[in-house]
């Protein structure tokens, strides 16, 4: 099968104007399908000459209107206009300006300026000098409002524009043509309304203008006719566009410097960016780089031909010598290809040598019958004439840059009948000439019918060829249909409605409403079966603007119906061409609770218009609206209705970029389905993973259906052609990579290796080469395949586990990722564990995500961490996130696990952070060097940030200019990037799952599931390629055709992918020709990535000798240098002196992550020299917490004596402090006897009174002697009795008295209460602590202190009193009870001897207690509690279904929140992070708070997950496991502490399966409680001030 797909947009939003290829089986339009690969045109490319006012319908694509065109003076090819903003006094103006009339004499002989003037007396003399020199007064208005329309007052706003122009008109000599709205560059002042109902109008006294220049023109990088360096700044960020003033600024048409009718009667010429205002507010006034941009602007128009209207005022923003510098740059530059002119030259030029001689506007103001269109599509403006005075047809040929002119056949306006005249009393009427495209091939065609013309012309061949047979069927009552009857519209468009290309014909007037399509085969008008919806026309009785719009709201690549006058308003969205607009969305009238903004007012245009997937409407009623605007979201419109799937080109069209970028769609159904996860082959083919049984099945109980097909380019275009399934019936497959000659495939439980052996793309061959892998929730299996420079691939563990074995071996892999040498049939674990997509760097810094944190660095590597568990509790995986996790997504935010629709603009955090991959290119430009892009299929976008080196690690920042918006976002919620990558030639592909739930059933509402279809899109998907605009494609790929030869010069590609193929194929060829001239490239590459991809090539060839290894230990770039360290390791058993030196020289290297690989690598290294420098190090990094801990895990029994010779004399110091505890750990379990006593020796060293840190590390140094159930007296025993006695003199002392400082009362009663050197009068020391007296820090201190002692009687303290404890006191001692061996037992106790109460247990503690391990303790527990919780939440969630209709109270909630959630659960900066993040919570209805919180165990993440570790001395910690390592388990407790776990001392890990969350809580609290704590959390944690009473 082929099927082609050539489809492509610009980066932003824009009218999609492009042809599109489709197939029958890959598009299907509304139940026509184009047979072949086909060219369909724009059908409705000609309906803007239908707008009643739309001064914003120009774009990039829409045909232009080139300066050769009109300014009638060969070679000039652009115009520039400098119109002076704002005149009042004259003087001033004079004053200013003086310098620049000279100079603009000096190079024309004469001054063509143009002044934009509110008030002048039009008899100042001033006036006639500048009228003498060339220079134009034009009108802004009389008192100069911001905006024009404002104050509710249309009158006010007519009015000063009215006096304005009349009073210039005055001025003798001079004819006003232009108008300029206030502030139309700093605010959004001109509107549609203002168009038509002002400027467009004439003015008391007949006086009419014929242009406008308002509106802003910026131009930007999707613009690929322009050179970069003119529309980028130097750092890569839009030269142009950041000068528009705040988001909801929408006066602007984008890369559009041309000049173009507004409602057929007024030319607008757009302004250039940046004016003098938006400059002076973004860079402060008289900024040279305004000048500079000025020029850019003016250096851009010259090359598209166009003109650029310069604003500026002589308010001190920008002076009149840099406009002159301005000046003399266009001048010097361009010379006779740039023509200054003013308005009025402008205006004289269009109508002369454009228009022959027939302005817009007739003599008296109205319509002259001219239309600009572009009449056979080749990208120009064509000129069409249709007055009495000359019917004209003006062809532009631009290979000649001249006009063909032919004679138009009708009238574009005539006068009115007799009989209307007294309705029109001056003016011609409409002839009711409708264009649009009639024919194949999207040529331009007119239908006219009138009392005195009718007929359809098509133009073709530069004629006009008139179609006397297609007014055939145009009939409704038996009467033909009239587009203009006595001189009025009535309401006949041209529209294609169904994207064939050809238009059909809609009637839309108060006697009339009909739908014709045109049947080609028997060459007649069909009426369909369908007609406008009810209430919506297009033209009123008088031929006026009824309201109605034709606009694409749901993106669907049709034209839906939306009106809105003074009575009614309706959305209908277009379903076929068999039921028309029949899917009603929005209808009403005007005292309904939700309605549309008014299109029209009294039959007058109300200022609406469509632009960025919004309705927007300015007049004078929404001044003190944001933005002074009003605005309607499609997503808004379109309310809480299901969104149905779209077509490729439909979906293509709704994806939303930066400026600069574009998307290609590269395949598509039925090519592709369900893509999850591709890679390229070495020959370009692309392999991908199709998870077509995703969620449950193909039958929903499991059945494999997944699989991996070929996808080809046959003609080398860059868009797939052809796709092969290469194998099939998969187990939910979720990676691929090319290996070898075969592909690697994780479908847990297993990896395979599969191959086609015949060059048919089947695969013949299929291997399991890794097995065991976790079966869990389809989208944490196992996944990823990334290639490390190391030769090893990279997998990201999802959050499945398993115990994975290449033969006989197994690795458990909970809680980690992991490495596999599939040649070699090896796997480890690695640090970190990611959910979707591991990745790295180009100098091996690993990264990953998982659902709420879009990145995490892997900042300390497993393999050393394991060399010393006691080393310290430092993460290896840091969340490098600044600021807030926030997206902002452009689609209907839909949650299936909600049963509504949360409005687009609620906030949205990630939850389903996937994908996470390093930019490794160049093609983006050198401000993506270090830019991370991740993907968030639940919200429908791509998410960058930028990473930015911090020490040993990183942050990662979002981009500037990504405040309130995503690299990539689409308005179509079945959009699902679900992987991204980057291409071989640079590009970013976007595997796009196309679903319409992405959610696992697991999470998703019962009654969701019984409603939807959770495989609807299971036969769709797509690739995309992004890419900048105007980038060329590279080369496909063809590396099986390369020599070894380039294969190495392909090391230095800019290219991380093409570097990793190439690195792997000169491994697997390992043809001995390439080693010479890998190490010359190690010795003296290019580029530092190619220097170490050569270094590891060699290392992994073991072909790596010394005299090379030294070389890369001395390169330029540290991120070379750090790799050689390591791939040094083995060389160090017997190293040089030459390698010796230059690793211990690089002691001194001050780049930290070099510090960072040479702490580790010194403790591979058995050296007097490295061990001292090791000791040296640690104690000048020790600050550092990476540092420290590479240090630490670096120490062993044959170094530690040398470091501790180094380090033992500084460690009074108080920068030591922080490695204490893990250093004297690690020496009691290192130390020989010898060093024993030394270490001894300094513990109890000194006079008088000991340092704080002695007691600290003296009792760590005792836990970590001391032996499982033994006491540590006899190692006691071996300090000194004198020192011995001093330092626990000196703790006693210290606990009672009060000017001890904290640390010193902390690290006492440590010491003291280690296991049973304290006395009885010791613990009563300690009990005392526990009073109210004591601040809240020395009493968590004193409860720590006894949970270390942990015997019975500590225990019997710790619970004196407890119900007399302050709350968050008392839940800090019961963690504690818990956690040691008899402590549960005595609890009991106490509550049967009722010295304690039943209600001092919160529901999870009296869940662990009936849930604990000891049967005596389970069974004493069930006995005491009244009744456990019913173990039927279905039966619950029914009998407390009535709670969901309670009016809750956030402010009660949030007492309640505290007492029974916040000891797992943060909200509000309230309670502790423990479990899952409430701020991501997607489902706040109280439905799904309802099951949240009764059956918290219906889906819970692994993560989520209670696990009970037992150590060594029976204590038992409950919580949830941060993170693993082969030496250590990170356990986070509900009192909010960390703790880390060697695994030497782990007796007992497991977990209940269970939520930490208990069940039961309907136990604790009442219905109307459960309704007051849902009600906070519903809020965010945000509470009203008055307290309502208590609910009981």
């Amino acid at each position: 099968m082929q099927v082609k797909h050539a489809l492509f947009i610009r980066a932003r939003l824009v009218p999609f104007v492009c042809l599109v290829f489709f197939s029958a089986e890959a598009l299907s339009l509304r139940g026509e399908t184009q047979q072949h690969k086909t060219e369909v045109s724009d059908g409705n490319r000609l309906t803007y000459l239908d707008d009643f006012s739309n001064p914003y319908y120009p774009n990039l694509q829409f045909p232009k209107l080139i300066t050769p065109q009109w300014v009638g003076e060969k070679g000039v090819e652009a115009v520039v206009t400098l119109g002076i903003d704002d005149m009042r006094e004259v003087e001033r103006y004079e004053a200013y300006l003086r310098p620049i009339l000279d100079r603009l004499r000096e190079l024309y002989g004469y001054s063509p300026v143009s002044i934009v003037t509110n008030r002048v007396d039009p008899s100042d003399p001033q006036l006639q000098k500048w009228l003498a020199e060339g220079v134009t007064i034009e009108a802004h208005t009389a008192d100069h409002p911001c905006p024009c329309l404002r104050d509710g007052d249309f009158e006010k706003a007519k009015s000063t524009y009215d006096r304005c122009v009349d009073q210039i008109a005055k001025i003798p000599g001079n004819h006003p043509v232009a108008f300029r709205f206030p502030c139309c560059d700093s605010l959004n002042t001109p509107s549609p309304r203002a168009f038509a109902e002002i400027i467009n109008a004439r003015t008391p006294e007949e006086n009419f203008l014929q242009a406008s220049s308002s509106i802003c023109a910026p131009l930007t990088v999707d613009d690929p006719d322009l050179p970069r360096n003119l529309v980028e700044n130097t750092n890569g960020t839009p030269r142009f566009s950041r000068y528009i003033p705040f988001e909801l600024f929408v006066n602007k048409v984008e890369n559009y410097p041309y000049p173009f009718p507004v409602a057929k009667l007024c030319w607008e010429f757009p302004l250039a960016v940046p004016s003098d205002w938006q400059a002076q507010k973004l860079q402060k006034p008289n900024n040279p780089k305004t000048v500079d941009d000025l020029k850019a602007a003016v250096d851009a128009t010259v090359i598209k031909r166009g003109m650029a209207n310069i604003v500026f005022h002589p308010h001190g923003w920008i002076r009149s010598d840099q406009m002159v510098d301005v000046i003399d740059h266009a001048a010097n530059r361009w010379q006779d290809k740039i023509r200054f002119l003013n308005f009025s030259e402008c205006i004289d030029r269009l109508n002369k040598h454009l228009l022959s001689g027939q302005p817009l506007r007739a003599e008296d103001g109205t319509d002259n019958g001219v239309r600009l269109l572009d009449l056979n599509a080749d990208g120009y403006l064509d000129v069409v004439i249709g007055n009495r005075k000359l019917q004209q047809t003006r062809l532009w040929k631009p290979d000649q840059a001249a006009w063909d002119e032919n004679v138009f056949p009708v009238l574009v306006v005539d006068a009115p009948t007799p009989r209307d005249a007294e309705k029109k009393p001056s003016g011609a009427g409409d002839a009711g000439v409708r264009f649009g495209v009639l024919s194949p091939g999207g040529a331009a065609s007119f239908l006219v019918r009138n009392e005195k013309q009718a007929g359809v012309w098509h133009f073709h061949d530069g004629n006009w060829r008139h179609d006397p047979a297609m007014l055939a069927g145009l009939v409704l009552d038996g009467q033909p249909v009239m587009t203009s009857r006595n001189g009025v519209d009535q309401g006949v468009r041209l529209r294609d409605l169904n994207a064939d290309g050809i238009c059909e014909v809609i009637v839309s007037n108060p006697e009339q409403n009909a739908v014709f399509q045109w049947n080609a085969k028997t060459k007649q008008w069909i009426k369909q079966a369908f007609g406008l919806p009810e209430n919506a026309l297009l033209v009123d009785a008088e031929g006026r603007d009824a309201g109605l719009r034709f606009v694409d709201v749901n993106e669907d690549g049709y034209a839906d119906v939306l009106f809105s006058d003074d009575y009614a308003f309706g959305l209908y969205l277009f379903d076929s061409m068999h039921t028309g607009w029949s899917d009603q969305v929005l209808t009403g009238d005007r005292s309904a609770e939700k309605t549309i903004p008014q299109i029209t007012r009294a039959a007058r245009n109300n200022g609406a218009w469509f632009a960025k997937r919004h309705l927007w409407v300015q007049n004078e009623g929404t001044t003190r609206l944001p933005g002074g605007v009003d605005r309607r979201s499609f997503a808004e419109l379109l309310g809480d209705r299901p969104a149905e799937p779209k077509s490729p080109g439909a979906s293509l069209r709704s994806i939303e970029l930066p400026e600069g970028f574009e998307v290609e769609l590269v395949a598509a159904e039925p090519l592709v389905r369900d893509p999850v996860a591709f890679d390229w082959g070495a020959d370009g083919a692309l392999y991908v993973v199709e998870m077509i049984d995703y969620p449950e099945g193909l039958d929903g109980k499991g059945q494999g259906g997944g699989r991996v097909s070929v996808l080809r380019d046959l003609d080398k275009d860059g868009v797939y052609d052809q796709a092969t399934v290469m194998v099939d019936g998969l187990n939910f497959p979720t990676g691929v990579m090319a290996w070898r000659d075969g592909v690697l495939i994780t479908a847990a439980p297993d990896i395979l290796f599969v191959q086609d052996t015949d060059g048919d793309d089947v695969a013949d061959r299929q291997e399991t080469l890794f097995t065991g892998f976790g079966l869990g929730n389809q989208q944490h299996r196992v996944n990823g395949l990334v290639y490390g420079l190391d030769h090893w691939l990279y997998l990201a563990n999802g959050s499945s586990g398993g115990k994975v074995s290449a033969g006989e071996k197994s690795v458990d892999v909970r809680g980690r990722d992991i490495r596999i040498a599939p040649d070699a049939s090896l796997v480890e674990t690695v640090t970190g564990q990611t959910q979707y997509g591991r990745d790295r760097d180009d100098w091996g810094n690993w990264f990953g995500c998982n659902n709420p944190n879009p990145i995490f660095h892997f900042v300390l590597a497993e393999q050393y961490l394991n060399r010393n568990p006691f080393a310290g509790a430092t993460s290896s995986m840091r969340d490098i996130l600044e600021g807030s996790r926030r997206v902002f997504p452009l689609a209907r935010i839909i949650s299936h696990c909600n049963r509504n629709i949360r409005p687009l603009g609620a906030p949205a955090i990630f939850t389903s952070a996937g994908s996470t991959i390093l930019y490794r290119d160049t093609l983006f430009g050198p401000e993506y060097a270090d830019a991370t892009f991740t993907s968030e299929p639940a919200y429908n976008l791509i998410h960058r940030r930028r990473l930015v080196s911090e020490g040993t690690t990183f942050v990662s920042r979002r981009f500037a200019e990504d405040k309130q918006t995503e690299f990539l976002r689409s308005s179509d919620p079945w959009f699902r990037p679900t992987r991204i990558r980057v291409g071989p030639g640079g590009a970013l592909y976007v595997a796009d799952m196309y679903r319409r739930v992405i959610e696992h059933p697991k999470w998703l509402d019962p009654e969701v599931i019984q409603k939807t279809n959770v495989r609807d899109g299971h036969d769709r998907g797509r690739i995309y390629r992004i890419r900048p605009v105007g980038s060329s494609r590279q080369a496909p790929l063809d590396y099986d055709q390369l020599e070894v030869r380039d294969l190495v010069n392909e090391l230095e590609s800019p290219s991380g992918f093409r570097r990793d193929l190439a690195q792997r194929m000169l491994i697997w060829q390992a043809d001995p020709k390439i080693m010479p001239l890998l190490e010359q490239m190690v010795a003296g590459g290019k580029t530092p990535q190619g220097r170490l991809h050569a270094l590891h090539t060699l290392n992994a060839l073991e072909r790596l000798n010394e005299s090379t290894l030294v070389q890369a230990l001395e390169d330029p770039h540290p991120a070379v240098r750090r790799q050689a360290i390591q791939i040094a390791e083995p060389f160090l058993q017997a190293p040089s002196p030459d390698l010796s030196e230059r690793i211990l020289a690089l002691g001194t290297d001050p780049d930290p992550q070099i510090q960072l690989q040479l702490l580790y690598t010194l403790g591979q290294w058995s050296d007097d020299e490295a061990a001292q420098l090791l000791g040296q190090m640690l104690l000048q990094t020790c600050a550092d917490p990476y540092l420290r801990i590479a240090a630490l895990s670096s120490l062993n029994e044959s170094n530690v004596a040398a470091v501790f010779e180094v380090i033992g004399p500084e460690l009074g110091q108080a920068e030591m402090e922080s490695i204490l505890r893990p250093l004297f750990a690690s020496l009691a379990r290192l130390a020989d006897p010898e060093l024993q006593d030394k270490v001894l020796l300094a513990l109890g060293s000194g006079q008088g009174t000991p340092q704080a840190w002695q007691l600290d590390a003296l009792a760590e140094w005792l836990d970590a002697r001391r032996e499982p159930g033994g006491t540590v007296r006899g190692t006691l025993a071996q300090l000194p009795s004198e020192a011995s006695n001093r330092l626990f003199k000196t703790a006693r002392t210290w606990i009672v008295d009060p000017a001890a400082t904290d640390q010193q009362k902390r690290y006492a009663l440590r010491l003291l209460m280690t296991s049973d050197l304290g006395t009885p009068g010791d613990l009563d020391l300690v009990a005392e602590l526990l009073s109210p007296e004591q601040s809240p820090k020395m009493q968590s201190y004193a409860v720590s202190a006894l949970e270390r002692r942990g015997d019975l009687a500590a225990i019997e303290r710790l619970l004196a009193d407890l119900a007399a404890r302050a709350p968050e006191r008392r839940a800090g001692i019961l963690d504690s009870v818990f956690r040691l061996p008899l402590g549960p037992t005595m609890l009991l106790e106490k509550i049967e001897q009722g010295e304690l109460t039943v209600s001092l247990l919160d529901a999870h503690r009296k869940q662990r207690l009936r849930n604990a391990a000891d049967v005596s303790i389970a069974n004493r527990a069930k006995a005491l509690f009244e009744t456990a919780p019913d173990k039927d939440r279905g039966r619950v969630l029914e009998q407390h279904a009535h709670v969901a209709s309670l009016q809750g109270d956030p402010l009660r909630g949030k007492g309640l929140f505290e007492k029974q959630c916040s000891t797992c659960h943060e909200l509000a900066g309230m309670g502790r992070a423990i479990g899952s993040n409430l701020a991501t919570l997607r489902d706040r209805t109280p439905e799904g708070l309802m099951v949240a919180i009764l059956d918290p165990n219906r889906a819970v993440e692994p993560r989520y997950l209670e696990y009970q570790v037992e150590n060594a001395e029976g204590r038992i910690f409950s919580g949830l496991i941060l993170s693993e390592s082969e030496a250590n388990v990170v356990l986070a407790t509900a009192d909010g502490k960390k703790h880390t776990m060697p695994r030497q001392q782990i007796v007992d890990l497991r977990t209940s399966g269970q939520s930490l969350m208990p069940e039961g809580l309907e136990k604790e609290l009442s219905p109307q409680q459960l309704a007051d704590v849902m009600a906070f959390v519903a809020a965010g944690g945000s509470v009203a001030t008055d307290h309502p009473p208590d609910s009981g």
